[in-house]
């Protein structure tokens, strides 16, 4: 159907799916890790899957966008369905005993609203958001950016969110590996400070109009390797803290904060496009960088003065 009624029900549809698939993956992550580390590790490493289908939808999409064959863009979708139908057929076949907890009681634990009033986990859902933010201001807007300021061809500029998705994968990838030697923590600030002064090094660069192109399509994608940990690594940190029965209604509630994240990232950029304020926008992505790092450095200070009272 080409009604853009019909759209609108259709990704209403897709969003509600996705939010509870999310949850359903988080409670089978937390129930399955022995450990915060072996919960990051698998946290990242999930997350990286994400990423790389990501890259390879965009890509598809990119391809028939730029053939013969771009006014039937929708039959895409079709490969879409096709590997989530695999993925269901694969559950499916799982023995769903290994999924569920250890010690499962037929006792259920609601969950406990106070936590929307911690000082803490108020400071971890102000991060999230951030988070979310700044992922929607690369991933949204990256192709925009691509032809309206650095004037590069369509077919290229449809595959920058595809590249920024593969280098992301590659980030959460690596994360997944350096967190059984390192503290989540410690992996998280170094990717945070690194993802700040790359990106303001980007906006630096592409004040010179000479260099800015060849410099920054290749600094965007490796961009994407330091902040695309951020997500998993500070997620597994809050979430090792509570029980598997927990988890899922915790997601449900980080959910939320991310979707509120991402709809305002979304409407800024928009803004900042329509105000022909292109040149400003690696400037703008800079900003909710540095919010994250303060907010950060607060809740790493609560968090040890917790374990120091404990």
């Amino acid at each position: 159907m080409n009604e853009f009624w019909f759209l609108k029900i259709w990704f209403v549809l897709i969003g509600i799916s996705f939010s509870i698939g999310k949850i359903c993956v988080f409670s089978i992550i937390k129930n399955i890790s022995d450990s915060e580390k072996e919960f990051s590790k698998i946290m990242s490493r999930t997350e990286a899957a994400f990423m790389l289908g990501v890259f390879i939808v965009n890509i598809e999409f990119a391809l028939i966008l730029n053939s013969d064959y771009k006014d039937y863009w929708k039959f895409g979708f079709w490969l879409v369905g096709f590997i989530s139908s695999w993925a269901a057929f694969q559950f499916y076949l799982l023995d769903e005993q290994k999924l569920l907890p250890i010690n499962d009681s037929k006792e259920k634990e609601k969950i406990d609203f106070s936590i929307l009033f911690d000082y803490k986990s108020l400071l971890f859902f102000a991060i999230v958001i951030m988070i979310v933010f700044t992922e929607q201001i690369f991933n949204s807007w990256l192709p925009t950016f691509y032809k309206n300021t650095l004037k590069a061809n369509s077919f290229f500029a449809l595959q920058s969110s595809a590249f920024l998705a593969l280098f992301s994968f590659i980030g959460r990838l690596l994360a997944s590996k350096f967190v059984v030697k390192f503290a989540p923590l410690k992996i998280f600030f170094f990717c945070l400070i690194s993802g700040i002064l790359l990106t303001f090094s980007a906006y630096v660069i592409g004040q010179d109009t000479n260099i800015k192109i060849k410099i920054l399509m290749i600094l965007f994608p490796i961009v994407g390797v330091f902040i695309a940990p951020l997500y998993p690594m500070l997620n597994s940190k809050f979430l090792s803290k509570f029980s598997e029965k927990k988890v899922g209604k915790i997601v449900s509630i980080i959910i939320l904060f991310t979707s509120l994240g991402g709809s305002i990232g979304s409407m800024s950029t928009a803004y900042i496009f329509q105000k022909n304020l292109g040149n400003y926008y690696l400037l703008f992505a800079t900003i909710p960088l540095i919010l994250i790092l303060i907010f950060s450095i607060f809740y790493s200070i609560k968090e040890k003065l917790s374990e120091y009272i404990k």
